[in-house]
């Protein structure tokens, strides 16, 4: 399975950014100003794209960490509630 990588110029990505700062407005988080900021700064120009994807990328394996371990929390919880009705 091979990835196709799709060409766009820096006008493009740069409108596609502005999309995504948008998105982000409404998440309560406390990295959500970083990761608007630093969505910002990736508009100013194209060297600064790559440091934000990594910083995406991180912030993505840490709300997917969090997720995963809220789900641990609730399941345990439930349990824990299901011991106690019976």
């Amino acid at each position: 399975m091979s990835a196709q990588h799709k060409t766009i110029s820096f006008a493009e990505l740069a409108c596609k950014l502005d999309e995504i700062i948008v998105s982000f407005e409404n998440i309560a988080d406390p990295q959500k100003n970083k990761l608007v900021e630093s969505l910002k700064i990736a508009n100013a120009g194209p060297e600064q794209i790559q440091k934000l994807i990594d910083y995406i990328r991180v912030c993505v394996k840490y709300q997917k960490f969090n997720i995963e371990a809220l789900q641990r929390e609730n399941e345990y919880l439930n349990k824990l509630l299901e011991n106690k009705n019976q």
